[in-house]
């Protein structure tokens, strides 16, 4: 009884270990991470 509990504990601490492993350092660049290209530039003006 006395194993299982130590190996309930231990699987406990690893997996808080891999789940706090996963995340995402937060980006403080701004931009967006897509794969959208780039927005088109506006057309050159024909009025004269």
């Amino acid at each position: 009884m006395k194993r299982i509990f130590a190996i309930i504990v231990l699987l406990g601490i690893v997996m808080g270990a891999v789940l706090t492993g996963c995340e995402k350092p937060a980006t403080t660049t701004g931009t967006a991470d897509t794969n959208a290209p780039a927005a088109p530039t506006a057309p050159a003006s024909t009025n004269k």
